[in-house]
């Protein structure tokens, strides 16, 4: 498959294997590499451009004017498949600004947002660029609280998400063993003062639960 990689840094100077197709765009340390610039062939540097380009397809963001995504929406095994690229620094650039170039990578198919500045846009993201920025689509609010920490939610499944990760809290049967055991959940959190604030709660619970019962 034929392939272009292009370097762009903060200076707006790019370079590029003239190829066609494909333009992968991302952050890419580039200041171990040699000067070399013909492609790789033994095995070793051919698995070490795979890992770079794996670690750039799970990890960037990419903001373009208006538009945010991330390349995990990028199809994984195209990044893949196209792994022997040599990534060239722009004249302008030195190593030392080699950190802060963009490698910038995008699909075949793109088109430009006719309602702002947005260019080369991935047709699967200028749908949702469209929703998002400018006909103003609003997520639902947050209004499920968390009774340990306090914070919001939107939904049930979010909420019992964060009692697993940030609690290690199984939320089946949770708020009826929170009443019972409150002082169980305080010392899991571990954190100095919980016991207090945990009581606090229950109080501000009981409060809004005789409130509403009235």
């Amino acid at each position: 498959m034929d392939t272009a990689a292009t370097v762009h840094n903060d200076s707006g100077c790019s370079s590029s294997d003239s190829n066609d197709g494909f333009e992968l765009i991302g952050p890419y340390d580039i200041s171990s590499m040699d000067d070399d610039t013909s492609p790789k062939s033994d095995d070793n540097n051919t698995q070490s451009n795979r890992d770079s380009n794996n670690d750039l397809s799970t990890s960037y963001e990419q903001s373009c004017d208006s538009l945010t995504y991330n390349t995990n929406s990028i199809d994984s095994s195209h990044v893949e498949s196209n792994v022997d690229f040599t990534y060239d620094s722009c004249d302008d650039s030195s190593e030392s600004e080699s950190g802060d170039e963009v490698l910038v990578a995008v699909g075949t198919d793109t088109e430009d947002c006719e309602i702002c500045s947005a260019q080369n846009v991935p047709e699967d993201f200028l749908a949702r660029h469209k929703r998002v920025m400018h006909e103003k689509v609003q997520w639902p609010k947050k209004t499920i609280l968390c009774p340990l920490c306090e914070r919001l939610f939107r939904t049930k499944f979010e909420t019992s998400c964060h009692l697993i990760r940030q609690h290690s809290i199984d939320p089946t049967g949770f708020y009826d063993d929170f009443f019972k055991n409150p002082l169980k959940y305080a010392s899991a959190a571990r954190v100095e003062g919980e016991i207090r604030e945990t009581m606090q709660k229950i109080r501000n619970i009981l409060k809004w639960l005789i409130g509403g019962i009235k």
